[in-house]
């Protein structure tokens, strides 16, 4: 019995060794080409019916691996610490995060402000590859209170060109204040679907709507904006969900 277990636990080590390989092969001295798919694989050597073709894909659509100058994946080559650390460092995640002052004072006719941006680069320089950036933004609301009702609203903005061409554009959030309140906070958040290897910059537009607008400089906007980038989807691929 104990012979019999021994053996399962060698055969397990070596698949976990074998999947090793498989998945940060085709690193070797930076060697990354733009992926080349096969039949029904994401690379010649690497069919769809082999047994680590789907992650083998989610890692060249991500980014994270590419093929030999040949094409091939070679999926049993042995694996190096630089292809190893160039693996790791295509795939792990990164973050931004730009806390601010509050902003200029603005009325409260519903116009909206750009407030400081967050920039980051996903991913790696492979063309055409994916990933995904969770944005977070609290924003602070400091107004007079003479002015209100109102309802300072938020949302953010995506672009990799520069923001004459946003590429998304959130759901705004809003919070109702009342005539005699001055403070209020929002939260909000997206999940952004980008290319890797391009820098990304991300922004929150904020805005009060005043109800009976009195005219007069009467609102600020504070807090922070936060970019992390993570390679996969929950599905472990390029899709969300």
């Amino acid at each position: 019995m104990a012979a019999g277990r021994d053996s399962k636990v060698v055969r397990v080590v070596s698949a976990r060794v074998a999947l090793a390989g498989v998945v940060v092969a085709a690193l070797l001295s930076g060697a990354v080409v733009a992926v080349s798919a096969g039949p029904g694989g994401p690379f010649p050597d690497v069919g769809a019916g082999h047994p680590f073709a789907e992650e083998i894909g989610n890692l060249a659509d991500a980014g994270i691996t590419g093929g030999f100058p040949d094409g091939g994946y070679h999926p049993g080559d042995p694996v190096s610490r630089q292809s190893m650390a160039a693996f790791l460092g295509r795939g792990l995640g990164r973050a931004g995060y730009v806390p601010f002052a509050p902003s200029p004072e603005t009325t409260g006719d519903g116009t909206f402000l750009s407030l400081p941006a967050v920039s980051i680069q996903p991913g790696a320089d492979i063309s055409g590859t994916n990933g995904f950036v969770v944005v977070t933004a609290t924003i602070e609301v400091d107004r007079n209170s003479d002015t209100c009702p109102c309802s300072p609203s938020i949302f953010i903005q995506a672009t990799k060109n520069g923001f004459a061409n946003i590429e998304f554009a959130g759901d705004a959030r809003n919070v109702d204040m009342a005539s005699t309140e001055t403070f209020g906070e929002l939260t909000t958040q997206a999940v952004i679907p980008v290319t890797a290897g391009s820098t990304w910059q991300f922004r929150v537009r904020a805005a009060n709507d005043v109800t009976t607008f009195s005219g007069g400089v009467n609102t600020q906007f504070s807090g922070s904006i936060t970019a992390v980038y993570v390679p996969y989807g929950a599905s472990g691929g390029d899709t969300i969900g």
